[in-house]
């Protein structure tokens, strides 16, 4: 299992290549996520997932800056 860790996360792929996240940060109790209403949005909420890019991957390093 490769492991890759980064701050206080720590990455698993395990052997059907899915990534497992480890942290020790309490998940909230609710959670809002906006969406266009399209094909990939209705497939969300039917299949009750939701969709968050990495921080890596967004184009303001403020969007995930801690405050």
């Amino acid at each position: 299992m490769e492991e890759y860790k980064y701050n206080d996360f720590t990455y698993k792929k395990n052997e059907n290549s899915k990534v497992e996240i480890q942290h020790n940060i309490e998940k909230p109790k609710y959670i809002f996520k906006f969406y266009a209403l399209n094909e990939f949005s209705i497939d969300a909420f039917t299949n009750s997932y939701f969709y968050a890019s990495h921080p890596y991957d967004l184009n303001d390093y403020l969007d995930s800056y801690p405050l």
